[in-house]
């Protein structure tokens, strides 16, 4: 977590892969006589060789496939230290494969299936498999909180649950949907933070690093993407971003206010491969980052079996479409569609006041982050501009 988006690192899968004279968020922890440790996945390579490794010194408690992350921090929490700390846990549930089960059994016939969903058996078989892997997390935090609890660390630790990303169904992980963006956060801070208390100010990833900075009375970090949040946290403010941006590998995306942009590099997929590949279906090609996707599979193919037999459904529509081949720009209004069903550019109820302005907000965006797509958008843009 070094406080730079992920295109200007011109990387969506390694965070080593970086301006040469960054930091992080452990390596200024330490700075500052943190503790740093680490339980769990932490996607950097695991050879003591690799150099950047040092740029994350973090004490490894226990790595992937470990089982028992959450005892293994939870006995952290037992011992006594001399400086304060800074332990990050990460969790692979809900990744898939969703087979995981937690202290509840979800029963497919009688599970309440989010609105953007459409109701077919299949989907409810996958459903209660993700519910039950995210049962499985939710079990395991219980575990940290609960040592949290009954550790003398009670009264002075900053305690955040960050989720990644949505699931690894379709408009989900690796799309710039809101199912694929929005993330949880969780925040308990004895006498600081208000208990119960919801916000939904905008912000990024990037804002963590000097928020948690900022929160520990550590020093400022200058030339950073991310900016602190912490009186939001605080619950002194109620707004913080009044743009955020998203972008996977071939899609890049604005939301101001109620109206969001979606821009896809590749409307009619790519060559011998579908734009989403999440799924994997027989004849297409991969680029070899698609092993986990039976269930995601699966699922996209019982709303493929709905469309053939008949079945006209506005949720199924979009998920195909957006597999195969995406529009190359959808427009939303959040406010009256939250699940990006309607594509305003599709009818004539698209303002171009706002249209234009999402554009412009999304190039600039770009352009500060060195995005290697630039100049790809920039000639689409202009484009469109002439067609009108």
């Amino acid at each position: 977590m070094p406080g730079f988006g992920k295109v200007y690192q011109n990387s969506f899968w390694q965070i080593t892969q970086n301006k040469p004279d960054y930091e992080t968020l452990p390596s200024l922890f330490r700075k500052a006589g943190y503790r740093t440790a680490i339980a769990g996945k932490r996607h950097l390579p695991k050879e003591n060789h690799y150099p950047e490794l040092e740029k994350f010194p973090y004490e490894v408690l226990c790595d992937p496939p470990t089982t028992n992350i959450a005892e293994v921090a939870a006995e952290f929490l037992k011992g006594k230290y001399d400086c304060p700390f800074l332990l990050y846990i990460g969790f692979n549930e809900p990744h898939v494969h969703w087979d995981r089960k937690g202290s509840v059994t979800y029963d497919p016939a009688t599970i309440k299936l989010p609105e953007y969903l459409p109701d077919t058996p299949v989907v409810r078989d996958v459903l209660a498999d993700y519910f039950g892997e995210i049962t499985a997390l939710d079990d395991q935090v219980g575990v940290v909180f609960d040592a949290l609890q009954s550790s003398r660390y009670k009264d002075n630790t900053l305690f955040i649950f960050f989720t990644e990303q949505g699931s690894q169904i379709p408009r989900g992980k690796y799309s710039c949907n809101e199912l694929g963006l929005r993330a949880t956060m969780i925040a308990w801070w004895p006498g600081r933070v208000e208990v119960g208390r919801r916000c939904s100010a905008l912000m990024h990833y990037v804002d963590i690093l000097p928020t948690l900075l900022d929160a520990s009375g550590g020093p400022s970090v200058s030339g950073l993407d991310g900016r602190s949040f912490l009186l939001v946290l605080l619950g002194q403010k109620d707004s913080f971003r009044d743009a955020v941006f998203g972008g996977t590998h071939e899609s890049r995306s604005v939301r101001v206010g109620r109206y969001k942009l979606i821009w896809n590099n590749y409307p009619e997929g790519g060559p011998g491969e579908p734009f989403y590949n999440w799924v994997k279906l027989p004849g297409w090609k991969y680029k070899g980052r698609n092993a986990n996707t039976t269930q995601s599979t699966d699922l996209f193919l019982s709303l493929v079996a709905a469309q053939k037999a008949g079945v006209r459904d506005k949720r199924i529509e979009v998920m195909v479409d957006y597999v195969y081949r995406p529009a190359a720009e959808e427009l939303y209004d959040l406010e009256n569609d939250p699940y990006e069903l309607n594509n305003l550019l599709q009818s004539a109820s698209a303002p171009a006041d706002v249209l234009g302005d999402l554009r412009r907000r999304l190039g600039a965006w770009m352009d500060e982050q060195n995005d290697p797509l630039t100049t790809i958008f920039h000639a689409f843009v202009e484009g469109k501009q002439k067609e009108r």
